[in-house]
C-alpha cells in the first residue's frame, strides 16, 4: 500500500473529530457505510463473451453481453440499458450498439467491413450509471483482425529466444517491492513480495539475494512465473537492505523501501477451512483501540475494535461463510486511520459450479450432426438455474481461448483489482495445483483494491451521481421562443409515435427552463416520432400559437477511451498463436479451392411464378392495414395527390362525398351526416389533424352504412391512415414542417442477427458449397433451470481439426462459471 498523503491524513482527522463529538463508534460507522454502499451505491459490472478472438475482414463478431450487480453478481436492479462499442487501436469508435437487458444478458453482433485494416481492436461495454466512475472500470475485450495474406511472425527456438531476450535488456530492469500489509516495520517478521513486471521475466527464473549493508546474504530465492517471488525479513535498527538480482550474468542492486521504526503488519495464511489473520505491532499495547475491517467486494464481513492492551492478535474467518473472490482486510489505528491493508483470494468449493458437457462421442466425420447435453450443477450435483452462452470453435482459429479473460476471471479478479492480471485463466485451470494457488496469493500481494477508497466510503452520506441508471429510451428536448435570443419557455408539449399504430402521449408542460422528458420506453430498431408544442393549448386553431422552437437532445457522447497498458496478453507472446491462425486460414482457402474445382452442378430446375403488378401490391398493402379490408370509397393519397400543398384540409375539398364546413367534416348533405374521424383507427378530434400534412397521409377511406357500423352506430366514418416508411409508393419530396413541430426517427434497442445454423441433412444450399466454418455454433442466450438438461445440436464442417466447446455464464445466485471441452473432426 502506498504511503498515505498529508491530505488523506487531515481528511480522516477532521472526520474522526466530528465523529467523536457525535459519540459514534467507529466499527459501527464502518458497517453502516459499507451497508449503504452495498444496498444503495453498489457498482455495476459488464462482461462480453465473444465467439472467438481472431477474425478476418468481412466476418461477423458474435457476442453476448452480461450485466450484473458488482457486489452480489446477481441481476442488477439499477440499469437495463447497456452500450457496446467496437473501437480501433487509435481510439476511434467504429460501431455502437444499445442493448436492453431484460434478464441478465443479451445477444449482439458486429459486421466487420471488407476494407478494415488488420490489427488490434476492442469491444467495450458500459452502462450510463458506470460513467460515474473512471472509464477504466468499463469492461474491455481485445480482439484481433488478421488478413489472410499477413506475414506470420517467425517463432525462434527456445535458446535463440533466450538470447534475444538477453540482448533486449539494455537498461536496468524494473523491480517492485510489496510488503504484506503495505509497510516494512522494524523488528517484526515482514513478508515481502517482489515482481519483475517486464515480459521477458514471465517464464524466466532469476536469482535474488537479500543483503545487508555489510553485504551479508540474508536470503536467497528464485523468481517464479510472471516474475513473482517473496522473502521474509526481520529488519534491524539503523540497518539498510538491498536486493541483488543476477540477470544473464549481470548483477543489479535495488534498495528496499523505507523501514518504519514503529508500525503494524498483517500476516495472512489462507487455508481451505479458513483465513488466519495475524496482526502485530512493535510497540506494547499499540493495537488497543485499533479496528479491523474486512469486506468482500464492499459487502461487510467483519468490523470490530480491539479493546485489549496487546501487540499481537490472531483471528480466523471461516471460508464457508464467504463467496469466491477478493477479500479485503484493513487495519485502522486508534485514530481511525488506515495503516495496513491486504487482499486475499477466496475459493469456496461449496459454492463452486461445474458444467457437465456430454456428447455421444468425441470423434466425428465432416458434416455430421453433433448432439450436446449441458448441465449446470453445484457441488452436491444438483442442477442450478443459470444464464449462459456457448461457442463451438476451431481450436486453431482461436488458439488463445485458454489464456483469454473469462466471465469468472473478470468478475472475481480483474474487475476488483487496481492492477491487471496477465493470463488470468492460468489460476483457474487446475484448482488442485498448489503452485497456482501460491502464485495467486502473490498476485494478491502485488495488487490493490480498485472499487473505492476509504475516504470515499466515509464521505458518501449525500453522494449525488451525475449519471443515473437507464431503464429505457428517454426522449429529451427543450421549448424555446421563436425569436432571438431564443429564451427557454415553459409550454405544453405532446409526443406521438408514428409506427405501425399511432400512439400519442398525454400533454406535458415543459419546466421553467423549457425542458421536457418523455419515457423511458422500450422499443427496437427505429420508429418515427413527432413532437409538438403550442403557446397556449392544442385546441387552438391560431397559426401564431405554433410559434415555438423545439430542440431535441442529440445522442450522448461516448466516454473517453484510454489505451492503458493493462492487456491480459501483455505478458504473453501471442505471435505463435497468430502464426497458427494464419497457417490455418491458408489451409481453409485450400479446402475451399479444392471443393470449388469439383463438379457440383445440379440439374437445371425451372421455377415459374407470376409477380403481382404494382397496383395489386398497393391494394393488398392498404387492405392489410384496414381492419375491415377493402372499401368502395378509398382515396390513395400517396399515389394520386399532389404533395406540394401540405394543407391536409385541401384533401377533403377534393373528395366528392366529403364536405368541409367550419372546420367540421360531413359526408353527403345535412348536419346529421357529421363524420367520426379516425387516425390509424383511433378516434381523434379534428383539431389534431393540424399536426399533420399531406405528406404524412398514406390513404383515406370513407365508410358508409354497414362498413361504418364497426366504428360508429350513428353516422359515417372518415378513416385516415398515416404513411409508413418503406411502403410500395413513396414521395421523394421534402415536406417542410410548420413551426411548433419536429419529427425524427428514434433509434431503438439493437436486435441481434440470428447466427446461421448450417443444416447438412435437409439444407440444399449446404450441399453445393464448401463448409469452411471456424465457428460451428453460437448460442448467445441459453437458460437452465432446476429440472434438467439443456440440449442442442449442430453440424461439423469440412475442416478436420480439434473443436473447442466453450461455455460462459452465471447462476441466478451470482456465481460465474467457465468450462471448455473438445470434440474432434477426422
Amino acid at each position: 500500500m502506498k504511503q498515505l498523503t498529508i491530505f488523506i491524513y487531515f481528511f480522516f482527522l477532521l472526520l474522526v473529530n466530528s465523529l467523536v463529538g457525535q459519540q459514534v463508534i467507529f466499527p459501527d460507522l464502518m458497517n453502516s457505510k459499507l451497508e449503504t454502499y452495498t444496498r444503495d451505491n453498489y457498482p455495476e459490472k459488464i462482461f462480453i463473451h465473444t465467439d472467438k478472438t481472431f477474425y478476418t475482414p468481412d466476418s461477423q463478431i458474435w457476442y453476448s453481453t452480461y450485466l450484473v450487480n458488482g457486489i452480489s453478481h446477481t441481476k442488477s436492479k439499477k440499469s437495463t440499458v447497456v452500450y457496446v462499442e467496437l473501437i480501433s487501436s487509435k481510439d476511434s469508435i467504429l460501431n455502437k450498439k444499445m442493448h436492453y437487458i431484460s434478464d441478465i444478458n443479451d445477444a449482439g453482433d458486429f459486421k466487420l467491413p471488407k476494407n478494415i485494416k488488420p490489427g488490434k481492436y476492442y469491444l467495450r461495454g458500459y452502462t450510463n450509471y458506470m460513467r460515474n466512475t473512471n472509464s477504466l472500470h468499463f469492461f474491455k475485450k481485445e480482439i484481433f483482425v488478421l488478413a489472410t495474406d499477413s506475414i506470420a511472425p517467425d517463432v525462434k527456438q527456445k535458446s535463440t529466444e533466450q538470447l534475444r531476450q538477453k540482448e533486449s535488456i539494455s537498461q536496468k530492469p524494473i523491480l517492485k517491492f510489496y510488503p504484506e500489509g503495505g509497510y516494512i516495520v522494524q523488528g517484526l517478521p515482514n513478508r515481502i513480495a517482489i515482481q519483475l513486471p517486464e515480459k521477458v521475466f514471465n517464464d524466466t527464473a532469476v536469482v535474488v539475494h537479500i543483503k545487508n549493508k555489510n553485504k551479508e546474504v540474508l536470503s536467497t530465492f528464485k523468481t517464479r512465473k510472471f516474475g513473482l517471488g517473496e522473502f521474509y525479513l526481520v529488519p534491524l535498527e539503523n540497518e539498510t537492505y538491498v536486493a541483488e538480482v543476477d540477470i544473464y550474468g549481470k548483477k543489479y542492486q535495488y534498495l528496499l523501501p523505507k523501514i518504519l521504526p514503529k508500525g503494524y503488519i498483517i500476516n495472512v495464511v489462507n487455508k481451505p477451512n479458513g483465513v488466519y489473520i495475524n496482526l502485530q505491532s512493535n510497540t506494547n499495547s499499540v493495537l488497543k483501540n485499533s479496528t479491523l475491517v474486512i469486506h468482500q467486494r464492499g459487502k461487510p464481513i467483519y468490523s470490530k475494535q480491539i479493546k485489549e492492551r496487546i501487540n499481537t492478535k490472531t483471528l480466523k474467518i471461516p471460508v464457508s461463510e464467504l463467496d469466491s473472490g477478493v477479500l479485503s482486510v484493513t487495519l485502522f489505528n486508534s485514530h481511525n486511520l488506515p495503516v495496513c491493508e491486504r487482499l486475499i483470494y477466496i475459493e469456496n468449493s461449496k459454492k463452486g459450479i461445474d458444467v457437465a458437457i456430454t456428447t455421444p462421442k468425441d470423434y466425428y466425420c465432416s458434416r455430421r450432426k453433433v448432439n450436446l447435453s449441458i448441465n449446470i450443477i453445484d457441488f452436491q450435483k444438483e442442477n442450478v438455474p443459470s444464464n449462459f452462452s456457448l461457442a463451438v470453435k476451431d481450436k486453431k482459429s482461436d488458439p488463445n481461448y485458454s489464456i483469454a479473460e473469462s466471465i469468472k476471471t473478470w468478475l472475481l479478479l480483474n474487475s476488483d483489482l487496481k492492477g491487471h492480471i496477465k493470463n488470468p485463466n492460468y489460476f483457474f485451470e487446475d484448482s488442485k495445483d498448489l503452485l497456482r494457488k501460491y502464485l495467486l496469493d502473490l498476485v494478491m500481494l502485488t495488487n490493490g483494491w480498485r472499487r473505492f477508497t476509504w475516504q470515499e466510503i466515509l464521505n458518501n452520506e449525500n453522494k449525488k451521481f451525475e449519471f443515473l441508471p437507464e431503464t429505457g429510451i428517454v426522449i429529451l428536448g427543450k421549448t424555446l421562443e421563436m425569436k432571438s435570443p431564443y429564451a427557454p419557455k415553459s409550454l405544453p408539449t405532446r409526443l406521438t409515435f408514428l409506427g405501425k399504430e399511432i400512439i400519442q402521449e398525454p400533454v406535458q408542460i415543459s419546466d421553467e427552463k423549457g425542458r421536457f422528458k418523455y419515457g423511458p420506453y422500450v422499443f427496437f430498431d427505429s420508429i418515427p416520432i413527432l413532437i409538438e408544442s403550442r403557446l397556449t393549448n392544442f385546441k387552438s386553431k391560431k397559426n401564431k400559437d405554433r410559434n415555438v422552437l423545439i430542440t431535441t437532445e442529440k445522442e450522448k457522447r461516448s466516454p473517453d477511451f484510454f489505451l492503458k497498458n493493462d492487456s491480459i496478453y501483455s505478458g504473453i507472446d501471442i505471435n505463435p498463436f497468430i502464426k497458427k491462425y494464419l497457417e490455418h486460414e491458408k489451409y481453409i482457402r485450400e479446402i475451399d479451392s479444392i471443393f470449388k474445382s469439383r463438379d457440383n452442378i445440379l440439374d437445371e430446375i425451372l421455377i415459374t411464378a407470376k409477380l403481382d403488378d404494382p397496383e395489386t401490391i398497393r391494394e393488398n398493402e392498404m387492405n392489410s392495414r384496414a381492419s375491415y379490408g377493402s372499401t368502395f370509397n378509398r382515396y390513395d393519397i400517396e399515389k394520386d395527390y399532389d404533395f406540394a400543398d401540405p394543407n391536409i384540409y385541401n384533401l377533403f375539398y377534393e373528395m366528392p362525398r366529403v364536405n368541409v364546413e367550419d372546420d367540421t367534416l360531413y359526408v353527403g348533405l345535412g348536419s346529421n351526416s357529421k363524420a367520426l374521424i379516425l387516425l390509424d383507427e383511433r378516434q381523434i378530434e379534428i383539431a389534431e389533424l393540424q399536426s399533420l400534412t399531406v405528406g404524412d397521409i398514406s390513404f383515406i377511406d370513407v365508410l358508409l352504412g354497414p362498413d361504418a357500423l364497426m366504428f360508429s352506430s350513428s353516422g359515417p366514418v372518415i378513416s385516415i391512415y398515416t404513411r409508413r416508411f418503406g411502403s410500395s409508393v413513396s414521395s421523394t419530396r421534402n415536406i417542410k414542417r410548420k413551426p411548433g413541430i419536429v419529427d425524427f426517427n428514434a433509434i431503438g434497442f439493437y436486435t441481434a442477427k440470428e447466427f446461421y445454423k448450417t443444416d447438412h441433412k435437409d439444407g440444399l444450399e449446404e450441399k453445393t458449397k464448401p463448409d469452411t466454418r471456424t465457428t460451428l455454433h453460437w448460442e448467445p442466450k441459453l437458460k437452465s433451470d432446476a429440472t434438467g438438461n439443456v440440449n442442442l445440436s449442430f453440424f461439423t464442417s469440412d475442416i478436420k481439426n480439434e473443436y473447442v466447446i466453450e461455455i460462459q455464464g452465471i447462476t441466478n445466485t451470482g456465481i460465474p462459471f467457465f468450462k471448455t471441452t473438445s470434440i474432434y473432426v477426422k
